[in-house]
């Protein structure tokens, strides 16, 4: 999470409540899993807003979502790295 602009602090506060919903999701299916994450997403997304002005509301909303979709594909490596160790690999016991 360091290439996301936060600071320590931040980061290892993310990466706790990211620890604590794992959980939550583990052996979900992945149509359950994706409704529940779209579904966090969302009220995140919808408390971004700017008073009086719907059209700048959505244009600001878009402009979120924009980067956090960047960060998740930023993302994507560490996270294919840290599900990969998890798993045991051909032939071990």
């Amino acid at each position: 999470m360091k290439n996301l602009g936060l600071d320590p602090d931040q980061t290892a506060q993310a990466l706790q409540v990211s620890k604590a919903i794992q959980p939550a999701l583990c052996g979900l299916d992945d149509a359950v899993q994706g409704a529940a994450l779209a579904d966090l997403l969302s009220l995140w997304i919808a408390g971004h807003y700017v008073w009086g002005d719907d059209q700048a509301t959505g244009e600001f909303r878009k402009e979120v979502l924009g980067h956090f979709v960047q960060a998740v594909i930023e993302l994507i490596p560490a996270s294919s790295k840290e599900l990969a160790d998890r798993w045991p690999t051909a032939g071990s016991a």
